[in-house]
């Protein structure tokens, strides 16, 4: 019998050891759970607060662009002008989209002059700023003619044939190479009208 006692008692002991290990296990758990909360609730705030300043700054801009007094009024010219938003302090740089090119609106000439203005080989302008109308729907031809020219030029896909709803659809362009692609961006907006403003438009885009 003193053999069962003992029997018995290492049993008991084992079971309550494999119990603290299943309690530290769980409290282990829920403490890095908790921090794990905590880090998203933070980072949550975090967003929060600079979505907040965000638009607070965006309020502001608009408000000095409407000012006629001449010491409140801010000119869109690109020159930058630091607000405080609560914590955060932003600094705004306004520029007017009417002095570039609207893809989704210009036409295949403008384009093509755009095109060769930054480079674009006089031979191949043409035939890009014609992919590009293609691309938005400006410019129609049967589905079938554009699948076969892309698929030509190792492209698995075709135009959409709607306007862009990201400059960066005009990179999936055919005959459109990353360096062209890059120098064309600082001209171009999907916000302004089919014919850029010569007042606001930059040097290559008035060229």
């Amino acid at each position: 019998m003193p053999n069962a006692s003992a029997r018995s008692r290492g049993f008991a002991l084992l079971i309550v050891l494999w119990m603290l290990v299943l309690i530290a296990f769980l409290v282990a758990h829920m403490t890095a759970a908790g921090r794990t909360e905590s880090r998203i609730a933070g980072n949550l705030a975090a967003n929060s607060r600079s979505q907040t300043a965000a638009d607070g700054a965006i309020y502001e801009a608009i408000f000095h662009v409407s000012d006629a007094r001449p010491e409140q009024h801010w000119p869109v010219d690109g020159s930058e002008h630091a607000v405080q938003i609560g914590q955060s302090r932003i600094t705004l740089r306004l520029e007017d989209e009417a002095g570039r090119i609207n893809p989704n609106l210009a036409s295949g000439v403008l384009l093509e002059a755009l095109l060769r203005a930054v480079g674009s080989p006089p031979e191949t302008a043409g035939d890009l700023a014609r992919a590009i109308t293609e691309w938005v729907g400006s410019a129609k031809r049967p589905v079938e003619e554009l699948l076969a020219e892309y698929q030509t030029a190792g492209l698995d896909y075709g135009p959409p044939g709607a306007p862009l709803e990201s400059l960066d659809e005009l990179s999936r362009v055919r005959g459109m190479t990353a360096t062209l692609f890059r120098a064309l961006q600082p001209h171009l907006t999907l916000f302004g009208p089919a014919d850029p403003n010569p007042a606001a438009a930059d040097p290559v885009v008035s060229a």
